[in-house]
């Protein structure tokens, strides 16, 4: 009898449930690197306001409060990127904080 006629058992490797406490490590991990890429965002977004001139948003003239009509016109489009990222930082790394407290409330560390 050669070998390429014996049988084999493969037995499958099962992983064990996955509970709250590994998912709550899980979203913990995954909060921190979140809260990272944020503060990066906003250190972008601070560093080019900090080292480019930008137009008022508005102007006071004797007095008097003056909104430009044509704001679109003059916007800066890079910095409306850095700010689209960290808008978009903002909303993953607020959803991971949101599922964080819903697992700390499950696994009573919270109430």
């Amino acid at each position: 009898m050669n070998w390429f006629s014996k049988s084999v058992h493969v037995i499958e490797a099962v992983d064990p449930p996955e509970t709250d406490a590994d998912r709550l490590a899980e979203v913990e991990r995954d909060y921190r690197v979140a809260e990272r890429n944020f503060l990066n965002a906003c250190e972008s977004v601070l560093r080019y306001v900090t080292t480019h001139t930008m137009k008022p948003q508005f102007y006071i003239h004797n007095g008097g409060l003056y909104v430009p009509v044509n704001a679109n016109a003059r916007a800066d489009m890079e910095l409306q990127g850095l700010e689209r990222h960290k808008q978009q930082a903002l909303t993953a790394r607020n959803e991971l904080l949101r599922r964080r407290s819903e697992l700390m409330m499950k696994t009573g560390m919270i109430r």
